[in-house]
């Protein structure tokens, strides 16, 4: 072994940088953490971004699968009525 990894080793003696086994974390932060990460995953990878003007919108859509996500079916056959009763909203109506 060298001088450097034995440095390491001593100055992390005592110390576990990592809690993911910890069984006392508590679970409202973790929850907190994986919508949060979901997010972000979400918003670079399928939008790679998004302006000011949509991002309300964004973030209800989010919510919205967020909190049915159990319940695939009943998203699609809301999202199915919601497009037949509504009107169409042409880019330049959009105002937020």
């Amino acid at each position: 072994m060298n001088r450097s990894s034995n440095k390491c080793q001593a100055s992390n003696s005592g110390q576990n940088p990592n809690t993911q086994g910890n069984k006392n974390t508590n679970p409202t932060l973790h929850w907190v953490s994986v919508m949060v990460n979901n997010l972000r995953t979400n918003l670079h990878g399928t939008f790679h971004g998004i302006s000011d003007k949509h991002l309300q919108r964004f973030l209800d859509e989010y919510c919205f699968r967020f909190n049915r996500r159990g319940k695939p079916q009943e998203i699609f056959e809301g999202l199915l009525l919601a497009c037949i009763k509504s009107r169409t909203i042409m880019y330049k109506e959009l105002k937020i």
